[in-house]
């Protein structure tokens, strides 16, 4: 009951509440020594939580490996949690900058998938964060054929304009223009405002991260009227008031999924 709670005050932005909902869970049922599997999903959402805030990241890491040694202990290494796990944590050593451990785990995770919708939808995931991973140690071309496909499995169970596609789209307009192809990014960050309007306001701040790509893209593209009319929409947005913690891992301007 404390994790669903917990994940709903996250859900909610409550990021203190659902900490300490969180680590009350945790110290209860390592106090009374019962329902391993459910201090391993507890220590899954609060390594989720202080990832995405980019916070204590030792300690989420500990929290990663704990959930998954509990959930292979309890449920067996072929279980399909197992999976999630593994991913999850190349996340978590994603943000601490373990790039090679990271890239493993979503390797050996993507090996243990089939082909239902739901596990090509976490395949596009994990083939995703392979790119962010790919770009963060200088191999730009490898990144881009990662985020090609990533988002051609969205593209076919989704949608092409689903918000789960800002994203990606935008890393890979990103990966574009460090491979001097700016009329490839234009085109996708184009995908990727059109996906953004669907879903954020415009002030959102992966909103703003579009509208930036976009301008950089239409420069190198020789869109100069574009470029302007997006400069102009930049300046007329006032950004969301800054949180305190960030949404996101801040491991560079690409973001993992």
């Amino acid at each position: 009951m404390l994790n669903e709670i917990g994940l709903i005050e996250f859900e909610l932005a409550r990021f203190a509440s659902a900490d300490r909902t969180l680590r009350r869970g945790i110290a209860i049922l390592e106090r009374t020594g019962e329902a391993p599997v459910a201090l391993a999903k507890l220590c899954s959402s609060l390594a989720s939580l202080l990832t995405d805030l980019n916070l204590q990241l030792g300690y989420a890491e500990m929290l990663r490996r704990r959930a998954l040694r509990i959930t292979v202990q309890e449920l067996g290494p072929e279980h399909p949690e197992i999976r999630t796990l593994l991913g999850n944590l190349g996340t978590t050593l994603m943000a601490r900058r373990n790039y090679q451990e990271a890239r493993h785990l979503f390797e050996k995770a993507r090996a243990m998938l089939g082909q239902t919708a739901g596990e090509r939808l976490t395949r596009a995931s994990l083939t995703s964060n392979l790119g962010v991973v790919a770009s963060l140690t200088g191999r730009p071309a490898e990144a881009a054929g990662h985020f090609r496909e990533a988002i051609a499995i969205w593209d076919g169970l989704v949608g092409p304009l689903h918000p789960d596609l800002v994203r990606p789209c935008l890393n890979l307009a990103r990966v574009y223009l460090q491979l001097g192809k700016p009329e490839l990014a234009w085109e996708m960050t184009e995908r990727a405002r059109a996906a953004a309007a669907r879903s954020l306001p415009e002030n959102h701040p992966t909103s703003l991260e579009v509208l930036r790509a976009g301008v950089a893209a239409a420069k190198k593209s020789g869109r100069k009227a574009q470029a302007s009319a997006l400069q102009r929409r930049l300046r007329s947005i006032t950004p969301m008031d800054a949180s305190p913690v960030g949404l996101h891992v801040d491991v560079s301007d690409l973001r993992p999924e």
